[in-house]
């Protein structure tokens, strides 16, 4: 492949159209397929050409697939197999697409968007999610393309594409790259997809469990909410014994940051300076983006949150409460409408949910408890077995984090 990534994971729009590019670097033209699943010597499920949602362009070694007037049945695992002479040479490509409403939140990690530059020269900007702000605040910004500082496009290292098109995108896999939409169109909802977890009952190290994984399925099992924690104990359910997990950091350093396998920090915190400990407060509020410490008996607003569950989604929605109380108060009057709490942060795309609806100090449930900040109602999971923990590879023990299987 002209890219060597495995597993590409997208969001798409409900409504538009999606160009997933299949490239290989050869001296002739060889034979392709596009199917749900690559299997092990050739496309399972194929895919058969339908002018009404289906196109397969073959040119010059490429051949790519559009989707024609996404829908939510269309989030599946795509797969582009490349015949190559002789035993086991084939080369794949997959992605996993995922179709969402007209909010995309997901920033999308080793992906390039192309289409037409609304800008005569692309922006310079610290990183992805400035490049997705100076999308969201130009009308006619649809989509982004941010290139990393470690990028082999020089000229393009740490720029800002913004694009738009007539409803059509076209992906490709791109290393150090990170795309997203204008979040024009969302309103204080976050949308998760359900995630399906696999025991796979093969002793590998944390490296070959990662490439298996990404060939196989989508990625090492990733944990961002508690409704995944939950998935993931309810998998291994009837297993004793460890697993790998996609949590992982470059090098075994106390000071090297842990992240998960679609490049997301292990923990979200947003502290306007420190780590929560610069006073002896044991409760939180967020104003302008970051969060800080105040006394628990301070009068706010506050922020409720609640979790619906969809056909396949889970939806995150903030409330905001505008009469002032104290942090125990606005905790206990959340919970008065069953299945609503003080509203936890957990990423950026939950932090820029939050600040859609609120401005000034308001409540959230971050807490200290035991000299440990918790959010109240237990998002996300923290079943950490230690502080710091000593390797730079991460492996799920029922409730506490250990190692070898993979999941």
């Amino acid at each position: 492949m002209s890219s060597p990534v495995f597993g590409t994971e997208i969001s798409v729009l409900e409504g538009t159209a999606v160009t997933l590019v299949c490239s290989y670097l050869w001296d002739r033209k060889l034979e392709t397929c596009w199917g749900r699943t690559c299997g092990t010597f050739q496309c399972t499920d194929p895919i058969e050409e339908d002018q009404s949602k289906y196109e397969v362009n073959a040119g010059d070694r490429t051949v790519n697939l559009t989707i024609l007037n996404l829908k939510p049945a269309d989030s599946v695992s795509y797969c582009c197999r490349v015949h190559v002479p002789g035993w086991f040479n084939d080369l794949k490509q997959s992605y996993s697409l995922r179709v969402v409403k007209a909010c995309g939140r997901d920033l999308l990690y080793g992906v390039d968007f192309r289409g037409n530059n609304i800008e005569y020269q692309p922006l310079k900007t610290e990183n992805a999610s400035r490049c997705r702000q100076e999308c969201t605040n130009k009308d006619n910004c649809q989509f982004f393309t941010f290139v990393g500082e470690k990028a082999d496009i020089i000229d393009n290292r740490n720029k800002c594409l913004l694009m738009a098109s007539t409803g059509k995108i076209t992906v490709q896999p791109l290393e150090h790259a990170t795309s997203g939409y204008s979040l024009r169109h969302c309103n204080d909802k976050v949308t998760y997809s359900t995630k399906k977890y696999n025991l796979v009952l093969e002793m590998k190290n944390w490296t070959e469990s990662q490439v298996y994984c990404r060939q196989h399925y989508t990625n090492l099992s990733i944990i961002h909410t508690e409704q995944d924690w939950k998935e993931v104990q309810s998998t291994l359910s009837h297993f004793n014994g460890g697993v790998w997990i996609g949590l992982h950091r470059d090098k075994p350093n106390p000071d090297e940051m842990w992240r998960w396998s679609d490049g997301e920090d292990f923990m979200f915190f947003n502290w306007k300076t420190g780590y929560g400990g610069q006073n002896n407060h044991d409760c939180t509020i967020s104003y302008s983006s970051q969060w800080m410490t105040v006394g628990c008996t301070a009068e706010y607003q506050y922020m409720c949150q609640r979790v619906q569950p969809g056909n396949g989604t889970a939806e995150k929605m903030y409330e905001l409460m505008p009469e002032p109380k104290t942090q125990q108060d606005a905790e206990t009057d959340c919970k008065k409408i069953n299945g609503r709490e003080l509203a936890s942060i957990c990423n950026q795309k939950e932090q820029e949910a939050f600040d859609e609806v609120t401005t000034g100090n308001t409540w959230i449930g971050l807490e200290k408890n035991d000299k440990l900040w918790k959010w109240s109602n237990g998002e996300p999971f923290h079943q950490w077995k230690n502080n710091t923990g000593d390797g730079n590879c991460t492996a799920g023990l029922r409730q506490k984090m250990d190692t070898k299987r993979l999941l």
